[in-house]
C-alpha cells in the first residue's frame, strides 16, 4: 500500500487549500506502507496546512496493523 505516496497527493491537491471549505481525508487500508513513503510524516504534513485537515482511518483487510492506523489517526 503506498500510504505516503498517497498522502503526499493529498498535501499537493490544490482543493486542499481552499479557505472556503472544510477539508477531509478518509483513509481505509491495511496500515502497511511498502512502498517506503514515510506516511507519519505526511500525515503531519497535512496537520501543517494553512487549513485544517480532519483525517478518520478505517482498518481494512487481513493483517490490519492497528498501531500504526491509530498513530495515522491521532
Amino acid at each position: 500500500t503506498p500510504l505516503g505516496d498517497t498522502l503526499n497527493d493529498m498535501v499537493a491537491y490544490p482543493g486542499i487549500q481552499d479557505p472556503s471549505r472544510d477539508n477531509y481525508v478518509l483513509l481505509i487500508s491495511d496500515g502497511g506502507d511498502t512502498c517506503g513513503g514515510n506516511p507519519g510524516k505526511k500525515v503531519d504534513a497535512l496537520r501543517n496546512l494553512p487549513r485544517e485537515v480532519k483525517t478518520f482511518v478505517v482498518g481494512f483487510g487481513y493483517g490490519v496493523d492497528a498501531g500504526t492506523l491509530n498513530n495515522l489517526a491521532e
